[in-house]
């Protein structure tokens, strides 16, 4: 979602060259930025559920071989 609207930000500023809009301009930011923010979460929730699942797995065939 904050994918399309920067790509919309950026079509409009790129469109009213060179009579660019200071908000517009921030607004544009503050998409981009929250894009980033939501990726960087998305990806460290995804590693720290791939270690949970291996670091489970071990466990579950640790108690197996031990039984």
């Amino acid at each position: 979602l904050f994918d399309y609207l920067e790509n919309a930000g950026i079509i409009s500023i790129l469109i009213s060259y060179p009579d660019n809009s200071d908000l517009l301009s921030q607004i544009t930011n503050i998409f981009s930025i929250l894009k980033s923010s939501v990726t960087t979460i998305y990806f460290i929730v995804l590693i720290i559920s791939v270690i949970a699942y291996f670091v489970r797995l071990i466990d579950i065939k640790r108690k197996t071989l031990n039984s």
